[in-house]
């Protein structure tokens, strides 16, 4: 699959690098050509989450509590995720993830947990077990962000993942509709 024919979500959010949208823009899984995004599906930009390594500590006499780095990412992102308005997913869905990498030392499932427990406190998944598939890349450093996009689990989703760079140490996953006409997923 080349760039040109991935739609409608590339999750590696730099210009100049594989994952970039068939119109030649950067993006953050932006939509596909036609500026069309499937029914149905999601795409979400947050702050990137703390690692998850960083979000508890132990508080004698209180046991083990959020720690400040992750309070402050849940308030802001929570707010920033509740203005967004996406949809609510009360099925099974597949989320692909991209968040942008600031050290070569971090680890990517160490911010998966706190970016799906956000997602269902915020009621945008009913239950973190409804994630049946999921996916994950470190994109290209830049302004701290994740990249999420959900979409209800059907048959024929496809999804790509392409190096963004020589070093191996970033990438970006496209994500792709299945065609036919009984999936509910077509373009508006």
């Amino acid at each position: 699959m080349t760039a040109a024919a991935a739609s409608p979500f590339d999750l590696c959010g730099r210009s100049g690098a594989a994952g970039v949208r068939p119109d030649g823009e950067g993006g953050s899984g932006l939509p596909s050509p036609k500026g069309e995004t499937p029914k149905g599906w999601a795409l979400i930009e947050l702050p990137a989450p703390p690692s998850v390594n960083n979000a508890f500590k132990n508080v004698r006499g209180r046991g083990r509590v959020k720690a400040e780095p992750y309070r402050d990412w849940e308030s802001n992102a929570g707010w920033r995720l509740r203005l967004s308005n996406p949809p609510r997913f009360a099925e099974p869905v597949v989320v692909v993830i991209g968040c942008e990498r600031h050290s070569l030392a971090a680890d990517i499932d160490n911010r998966l947990k706190l970016t799906l427990d956000l997602l269902v406190a915020h009621q945008v998944l009913r239950d973190d077990r409804d994630v049946v598939a999921l996916a994950a890349a470190w994109n290209p450093p830049g302004s701290s962000l994740i990249r999420i996009a959900i979409a209800p689990a059907t048959d024929g989703i496809a999804l790509c993942f392409h190096l963004a760079d020589s070093s191996g140490a970033y990438g970006g996953w496209f994500l792709t509709a299945p065609s036919g006409e009984n999936h509910g997923l077509e373009p508006d």
